[in-house]
């Protein structure tokens, strides 16, 4: 039994249609692999920087006791030696005050840490008012910009010219 001429060569179309439907199947798949790819990339390199802004201010509180007072009056920017922190900056901000409360003297730190992907000599965003800069750009030559900031505000009783840590 044969077809009438009409119906020949509807099976063709029907495959070569599944076939299209693959292919945009199999491209969609490929194309949403890489975008989960970048995605955990960027995510891994935020949670390095968010640490090399935790890492500053470990810095500067270290060195903000060891002299008992701001060593870094200018913003200190510098890279941390360890291979998985590189193109990240860090720079390093430390203010202090001495206030005087119930006979003691006391002395107080504020620090802000601001970590950042760079191939710059410091965070493009850095600002010494602690406001928002319109006029940064972020650093075009890298392929994700991401920046972390942490603040940390301590004290010290400030006895015979040393900070004595609270206990």
């Amino acid at each position: 039994m044969s077809l009438p001429p009409g119906q020949r060569g509807i099976g063709v179309v029907a495959i070569l249609a599944i076939l299209v439907v693959l292919a945009a199947l199999a491209s969609a798949v490929a194309r949403l692999a890489g975008t989960q790819q970048t995605s955990w990339a960027q995510d891994v390199l935020a949670a390095r920087v968010l640490q090399a802004a935790n890492a500053g201010i470990e810095w500067g509180l270290y060195q903000a006791y060891k002299a008992g007072q701001c060593v870094i009056n200018q913003p200190q920017s510098f890279a941390l030696p360890d291979a998985e922190f590189a193109g990240i900056r860090v720079s390093v901000e430390c203010h202090e005050s001495t206030y005087y409360e119930n006979g003691l003297d006391y002395r107080s730190f504020y620090l802000v840490a601001t970590a950042c992907t760079t191939s710059q000599t410091h965070c493009p965003l850095e600002r010494n008012d602690y406001s928002p800069n319109p006029s940064s750009v972020a650093d075009p030559s890298a392929p994700f910009y991401i920046e972390r900031r942490r603040v940390a505000t301590v004290y010290c009783k400030w006895i015979s010219g040393q900070c004595q840590l609270p206990d």
